[in-house]
């Protein structure tokens, strides 16, 4: 098989989670929901767990194949293999993904809302209510979420986000910022990469007003 027609089969091919563990249908259907659940920062990290799990457990990655149409020899390749053959990831990076989506739901779990403005020094101690500096220290940020965004944190104990900035980030306590190239062509492609289509013609309005 080439490249492209394996390509080709692996975009079509939705496979079937409920064959047989182990079968290629099966473990197609799981590659795609590994996917999904990498992608959603809402997935929970058990969930995502339990899928990795099964596929190695089965050894669904055996009867997957690449882009070059072999069959991968190992579970670690099928994880770096790009989509949508494996996942796209080195097996360090999602096991990290996993365990800062843990963290996430911990933390919501044990937080203690930050003290109220001018509360602090009035029978309460702010170095009690959370111990760090702020900025973006995760406690820091998980207390300020658990005063500021009840709502927020209960999605947080569901884990539906990746990390404890990501809750934050959706919260509005933290503004994300990323170094840009200056270069106008590199600049373009990673903007486009990081904004939606209708946040790039936003910023095309804006840059033609000024």
């Amino acid at each position: 098989m080439t490249g492209r027609a394996a390509l080709i089969e692996a975009k079509e091919d939705a496979g079937d989670i409920d064959a047989a563990p182990g079968s290629r249908p099966w473990a197609v259907g799981v590659r795609w929901l590994a996917h999904a659940a990498l992608k959603d920062e809402r997935s929970k990290a058990r969930h995502l767990a339990v899928l990795l799990g099964l596929i190695r457990e089965h050894k669904g990655y055996a009867v997957l194949t690449g882009a070059d149409g072999e069959p991968f020899a190992s579970f670690e390749a099928f994880c770096q293999a790009p989509m949508p053959f494996g996942l796209g990831y080195d097996l360090a990076v999602i096991e990290r993904i996993i365990e800062e989506r843990k963290s996430a739901e911990a933390r919501a779990e044990r937080a203690v809302p930050l003290a109220e403005h001018g509360e602090a020094g009035r029978g309460r101690n702010r170095v009690d209510n959370v111990n760090s500096t702020g900025g973006n220290d995760p406690n820091y940020l998980t207390a300020r979420i658990a005063r500021d965004r009840p709502d927020i944190l209960d999605r947080m104990k569901a884990g539906e986000y990746r990390s404890v900035r990501a809750a934050a980030l959706e919260a509005g306590i933290v503004k994300e910022r990323w170094s840009a190239p200056t270069d106008p062509v590199a600049l373009a492609r990673a903007i486009r990469r990081r904004l939606a289509p209708a946040e790039v013609d936003a910023l095309i309005d804006e840059l033609g007003a000024s």
